[in-house]
């Protein structure tokens, strides 16, 4: 094999074969000048290691041993000797203690703590960091370091400097080892020529050290070295060892960050459907729900927990549409034939209470192997209806205001335009010279029940030292607004039993009651909107287009 140059010495294999068995055997001589420039112990070979064959670790090795310190050189290693294990037996040690480390690692930086904490501990290192090659692959950087248990304030001002260090290619060890994309060993960092942390390295006590590449299907993502007190010699088979280890580490790692990269999409995924605006439901091939994001619990009133696995057309359709979602689906799962897939639609969708609401839908297939799924983005447009209806209407009384003088048919229009397009009660009481309020106009979507409007006014007409409706309004020139009316919110308004009950009766939901106030600011009167059987709500947004409706009423009134 060819010669490689470690350090100040250079190892050449040669094989020595006998009966029984056949070893390799390393026979140590200078090194030839230029071997290694910059003088750093570094392991060249002809070809870059990944390629080469990894030796056969015989447990047969030179008898030759030396101590340092309490470390000893085996056959040109160094190897702890504190637990008694013979090198094959370290090596294997280390071998069982990194694949134990990398099958129990959730994430990369588990899996590089528990590596290196594996290598140096069964080793005997004090010291150990692992560098990662930046993302724009202008320098190296520390990212994860270990010390032995009783060296922790010992390696801190190493642990922190390198954490600080950035490192070209060709800069440091780690740099170098980048750059070469091979293993390499220095025997005494404190008088290399090319460590920038050489000082802080004499100040820690740290000399010997080595280091090798952590690789990956996408090349050299990273280095990582370890260092000891002793002047440490180099150990060709050790560095082999580390190569696989660098490759074992690389896969590790990148298979990790994949793994974490998908449930952080799973994450982003999760919060962006948790924070849209919109509903997001998701379905199955056979019509079950599979996502229902917050939106979709607050509009519908179902909770994900409730929602998922159930069909979603007994959820959000309507019973009169259901019979044509169900065949829709049917027909695309046959033919592939879609009508409504990546269109945008209004149709009608149903709350958990058995309310429809209008919604704006569009509807996607999701590229997925296997049965079809599908994603529906639904936004309430409840809101946007009821403004176009309010325009709408605006824009009709204006025209219907300005079309005549006649008090009656002006009231007339006002009301019938009112119902059922934005309430289902709509009154106007104006008041008289005498100070008393009489009910001038009156519509409900039911016509039979628009003469009640009438009866109850006459039976029980407003008053202005009322405290609620028509007098309050009229004497305050201020609007009334309930957004829902419970039991008993307008009895102070109502004079006897009789009252009270036919009033409950007629099961009120919301109201709106504005002044008629002209550009002058007399009060001339009141108009109420009212919602019953729709089970509409009004909003307090929806006070101020009811104001505009009375002042142009009382503008019309004022002209007439």
């Amino acid at each position: 094999m060819p010669a490689r140059a470690c350090g100040t010495i250079r190892i050449d294999r040669t094989t020595t074969t006998s009966a029984k068995n056949a070893s390799a055997r390393p026979t140590i001589r200078p090194a030839t000048a230029g071997a290694y420039p910059r003088g750093a112990g570094r392991v060249k070979a002809s070809e870059p290691a990944c390629r080469r064959p990894l030796p056969c670790h015989n447990p047969i090795r030179p008898k030759r041993v030396r101590r340092i310190g309490s470390m000893e050189i085996n056959g040109g290693g160094l190897a702890p000797d504190r637990d008694g294990l013979a090198p094959a037996d370290k090596r294997l040690a280390v071998q069982s203690a990194v694949a134990r480390a990398l099958s129990e690692a959730t994430t990369a930086g588990d899996a590089a703590r528990r590596v290196l904490e594996s290598i140096g501990g069964t080793l005997g290192w004090r010291f150990g960091a692992l560098w990662e090659v930046s993302g724009d692959g202008e320098s190296i950087r520390c990212i994860e370091s270990w010390h032995a248990p009783d060296a922790a304030g010992q390696a801190k001002p190493f642990e922190e400097e390198s954490r600080e260090a950035r490192f070209a290619a060709g800069e440091g060890l780690p740099g170098r080892v980048w750059e070469s994309e091979t293993p390499a060993w220095i025997r005494d960092v404190t008088v290399d020529t090319n460590f920038p942390r050489a000082a802080v390295a004499a100040q820690c006590g740290v000399h010997g050290a080595f280091a090798f590449p952590i690789r990956s299907m996408r090349g050299l993502i990273g280095v990582v070295e370890f260092f000891t007190e002793e002047k440490a010699e180099p150990d060709d088979y050790l560095l082999d060892l580390m190569v696989t280890i660098g490759l074992q580490l690389g896969q590790q790692i990148e298979r990790t960050r994949a793994e974490e990269a998908v449930r952080a999409s799973e994450a982003r995924k999760g919060a962006m459907l948790a924070a849209s605006l919109d509903c997001i439901v998701s379905m199955d091939h056979q019509g079950r729900v599979l996502e229902f994001n917050r939106a979709a619990e607050q509009t519908f009133g179902y909770s994900t927990e409730e929602a998922i696995g159930r069909e979603m057309a007994e959820l959000i359709i309507p019973p009169s549409l259901r019979d044509a979602h169900r065949k829709g689906l049917k027909r695309y799962l046959e033919t592939g034939y879609a009508v409504v897939i990546g269109k945008r639609l209004e149709i009608t969708a149903m709350r958990a209470d058995g309310t429809e609401f209008p919604v704006e839908l569009t509807i996607t297939r999701i590229d997925l192997e296997g049965p079809p799924t599908f994603t529906g983005f639904i936004r309430d447009i409840s809101d946007r209806k009821k403004r176009e209806e309010f325009d709408g209407y605006l824009a009709e009384a204006g025209a219907r205001l300005g079309a005549t003088l006649d008090v009656h048919e002006i009231l007339e229009a006002v009301t019938r335009l009112a119902v059922p397009r934005i309430a289902d009660w709509c009154a106007i009481d104006l008041l008289g010279d005498d100070g008393r309020i009489r009910r001038v106009a009156a519509a409900h979507t039911d016509a039979s029940k628009t003469e009640l409007a009438y009866e109850l006014a006459r039976r029980w007409p407003a008053q202005l030292d009322d405290p609620f409706g028509f007098g309050k309004v009229i004497r305050t020139g201020e609007p009334e607004f309930v957004e829902q009316l419970p039991t008993g919110v307008i009895d102070p308004a109502m004079r006897d039993d009789e009252y009270r009950e036919t009033v409950r009766s007629l099961g009120l939901r919301s109201m709106i009651m504005v002044p008629l106030r002209t550009p002058g600011g007399q009060v001339l009167g009141g108009l109420a909107l009212i919602t019953a059987q729709s089970g509409r709500l009004f909003e307090q947004q929806d006070v101020l287009l009811v104001l505009e409706i009375g002042r142009r009423c009382a503008m019309a009134i004022d002209n007439a």
